[in-house]
């Protein structure tokens, strides 16, 4: 899978309806992260040879515990034209400790990637709701809607705005 969060009772279906084990990968049009899990591991190993990359805390000071959630900042390694040097991702995770035997390639590896901040909704206890997978259900019917807006002015309360086609 690729792009939005899957979520384990996704992923558990998927599994069983086709017999196989889930591969998530992780990446950006921009090219400067790549990561997957592997078949034995369903964290996110993330690949050095494509970029570097950091996490952050909301003050910009890099996270180096594991278990402590931060923005991810990456610098990418092939793109001549237009490098990118520490960018800031807007996605959230945190580092995973993986043992040395389980750990061949001594990849950075992250718990899952959160989402993108700018993704979230607050709900009414203050947790951090992904808006990805609500919004881009393939279930959902999105042929008859020109534009939406998500408007979140107070917790746990949203307002959608819907433009339909003409």
């Amino acid at each position: 899978t690729d792009s939005e969060m899957l979520y384990p009772y996704q992923k558990k279906i998927i599994e069983r309806v086709f017999k196989t084990k889930v591969i998530s990968i992780y990446g950006h049009t921009e090219g400067a992260v790549f990561g997957m899990n592997f078949k034995n591991s369903d964290k996110i190993h993330i690949h050095p040879f494509i970029g570097f990359l950091e996490l952050i805390d909301k003050n910009g000071n890099i996270i180096k515990n594991y278990n402590k959630k931060g923005e991810i900042v990456v610098t990418g390694f092939l793109n001549k034209a237009l490098p990118l040097i520490r960018y800031k991702t807007g996605d959230y995770a945190a580092y995973f400790k993986v043992s040395k035997s389980k750990n061949l390639f001594n990849y950075k590896v992250l718990r899952g990637i959160e989402g993108r901040i700018q993704d979230f909704l607050i709900n009414k206890n203050d947790k951090l709701i992904p808006v990805g997978p609500m919004l881009f259900d393939y279930n959902i019917n999105w042929s008859e809607i020109e534009k939406f807006q998500i408007i979140q002015n107070q917790k746990g309360k949203l307002i959608f705005c819907i433009k339909l086609y003409s």
